[in-house]
Formats: C-alpha cells, structure tokens, sequence
C-alpha cells in the first residue's frame, strides 16, 4: 500500500499538466507549463501516514509543502480548464455554449494578446 501523499502523487500524474513527467520511481512529478517539481512527504509506503502532504519545488529552488487535497482540487481544476481552452479554435468561436469561467477565460486571453501584441 502506500501513504496519503503517494496515492495523491498517483493521483496527479494522470492529469494533461503531468502527462509523461513522472519519474521512473514515481516519487517526482514536473508541471509541464511551469516546471516545479511536486514530490510526496514522509515515507510513501507507510499506509499509516495520512498526513497528505507534498512538497512543491519551484525553477528557482524555492521549497513549499502544501496540502494534497487542495493542490489537487487546483490541479484537477486547471487540468479541465486546459482540456476546454485547447478546445477553441484560435481565433474562432466556440462551437457550443461555454460556462461564465470558460467565456471569461478567452476573453481575457483575447484581451491580453492584443494588449501585448501577441497575435
């Protein structure tokens, strides 16, 4: 079995910003869009440990532990956003009605891009 934190780890990797990342012990995953390093805390085959940390690395070496449960509610959140984006043509209209996040999102994306010249 393994620890909280483990299971949370396993958990993640199977989310679009993690895909292929994992290390090959499965005790490192990488952000592929901002590259911190998100690693469990304390011994990951103890299933007694239930503390459900992880410890996020960020480029710069700078180290936080955050809680599992609500890094992954953000991830899981951020990996749906992603799915739904990558489904609007660039430049087109969404083929179906999207929620207020979603219409908000291409809009300040839009937004952005012309301010900054990006297009």
């Amino acid at each position: 079995m393994a620890s909280l934190s483990a299971k949370y780890m396993a958990a993640l990797g199977q989310l679009e910003q993690f895909a292929g990342t994992t290390s090959p012990d499965k005790a490192l995953l990488t952000h592929l869009l901002t590259g911190v390093r998100v690693e469990p805390v304390g011994d990951v085959l103890d299933e007694e440990d239930d503390t459900g940390l992880l410890r996020l690395t960020f480029p710069n070496g700078h180290r936080i532990e955050v809680i599992a449960q609500h890094y992954f509610g953000l991830m899981v959140a951020e990996s749906v956003q992603f799915e739904q984006l990558i489904a609007i043509p660039d430049g087109g209209q969404p083929e179906v009605s999207h929620s207020p996040t979603q219409k908000r999102i291409r809009e300040l994306r839009e937004y952005l891009r012309g301010r900054h010249d990006l297009d």
